[in-house]
């Protein structure tokens, strides 16, 4: 067995593995990029810029990935020759999603495992994402519809011209969110390499508050793993850990493992904005450079519930405990009682933090031997609250009747 280079020294002596600090690495790494990009290269006409910009996201990805290089490569000749093929139609969309879809699947059969492996299908992840928006952008823009038919918010999303080979690449390779994000339209790619925001400076700024946060989240996560790590919570010391603590220590890690990854993606971001790329517009004469946004921190870390944590993040999931409350007058009064809110917040809030911390033991672990161990740990907690709900639903519903003159709008007479 050969001895680990410099890289796997390095990650070895900080406690982490070789793929996750060449990662890290390249994310910071497109900061002074950046600059460099900023300084020689955005005055340079497109076509350099399209190069500088491939060059760069197949380095990153060759540092990383080596030779599974090709899958990218594939994926982008395949884009570019179904929309030769194909044109602006339906059957692109279909062609696109599914050959895509089909090469993502086939790349997780092939390499997984039990662990979260960082391999070349974490960022074709990403890239799968963004070339199938891009085909359906083109056929939105370029396709025939029907009058009264056509896309909505075309100024967003709409493509000034057919993108060729190279500007696909260069879309596709963009150092700041090949790896880990975010996504953007091609329309952002293509007003950002126009100089659309020249005028706007704030982008340094910007960057630098992201990078900022990210590199508060990671350290957070790194000091705070050594007491609640994956590992713990499948020894025996966990396990026999008292139960209460058990449920402290399970939503402790649930919100380590959301700051690992928002600690990336943070990093990712401000490389983004740190090129000028996302830019949205001026509000009341500030810069807003949010169009690249992953997290809402502020949201995050104020979230007592389910719902804050999935507006934190922009992905759609079961508003279950809203349900409760929407349209019962008697039971909202009650839970806005003043004396009560703060009662109130600690208990959605050790709900929250609990529960999430229970909903990523699966997406962590993966191995059904270790996750089912953990849930064994706190005695199956989810699941009973869930099947208990149906019963709590309906008591609820018998304390607490809607008020029918509410929650029924008036007839018109």
């Amino acid at each position: 067995m050969s001895s680990p280079g410099l890289i796997g020294q390095l990650a070895g002596a900080v406690g982490a593995t070789e793929p996750a600090l060449r990662l890290l690495i390249s994310v910071v790494l497109g900061y002074p990029l950046s600059l460099f990009y900023r300084n020689f290269i955005w005055p340079l006409p497109e076509l350099q810029q399209h190069i500088f910009m491939i060059i760069s996201g197949m380095t990153i990805c060759l540092f990383n990935y080596g030779s599974d290089v090709y899958h990218s490569i594939l994926a982008i000749l395949a884009t570019y020759i179904l929309i030769k093929v194909l044109g602006p139609t339906k059957k692109l969309m279909i062609a696109s999603f599914a050959f895509h879809m089909t090469h993502l699947l086939f790349g997780y059969i092939m390499t997984g495992t039990d662990n979260y492996d960082i391999v070349w299908t974490m960022p074709h992840c990403v890239l799968v994402l963004r070339l199938i928006g891009l085909t359906f952008d083109i056929c939105d823009t370029f396709g025939s519809h029907k009058k009264g038919d056509e896309p909505k918010e075309m100024d967003v999303y709409g493509i000034k011209k057919m993108p060729n080979l190279l500007q696909i690449s260069s879309y596709t390779y963009f150092p700041g969110s090949f790896l880990a994000g975010p996504q953007f339209p091609y329309h952002q790619y293509e007003r950002f390499l126009g100089k659309e925001f020249e005028k706007y400076q704030g982008f340094v700024d910007a960057g630098l508050k992201r990078f900022g946060l990210g590199f508060m989240y990671l350290a957070i996560f790194q000091i705070l793993n050594i007491f609640a790590s994956d590992t713990y919570l499948l020894s025996e010391d966990y396990a026999s850990a008292g139960y209460f603590k058990r449920l402290i220590f399970l939503g402790i890690w649930g919100r380590l493992t959301l700051y690992k990854y928002m600690s990336v993606w943070l990093l990712s971001e401000g490389v983004c904005t740190r090129f000028g790329l996302t830019f949205r517009n001026v509000k009341e004469g500030k810069e807003d450079w949010s169009a690249g946004e992953n997290v809402k921190i502020w949201r995050l870390e104020q979230a007592n519930r389910f719902t804050h944590y999935i507006e934190s993040f922009n992905v759609a999931t079961n508003h279950w405990f809203d349900s409760i409350v929407k349209g019962n007058e008697k039971l909202r009064r009650l839970l806005e009682h003043p004396h009560l809110q703060p009662v109130y917040f600690v208990l959605l809030k050790f709900y929250a933090i609990v529960g999430m911390g229970w909903c990523l033991v699966p997406f962590a672990f993966l191995s059904f031997s270790k996750y089912w161990a953990i849930f064994r740990a706190v005695h199956f907690l989810g699941y009973v609250y869930a099947l208990a709900y149906i019963g709590i639903h309906f008591i609820l519903k018998a304390l607490f009747p809607r008020d029918k003159s509410r929650a029924v709008p008036e007839k018109s007479q």
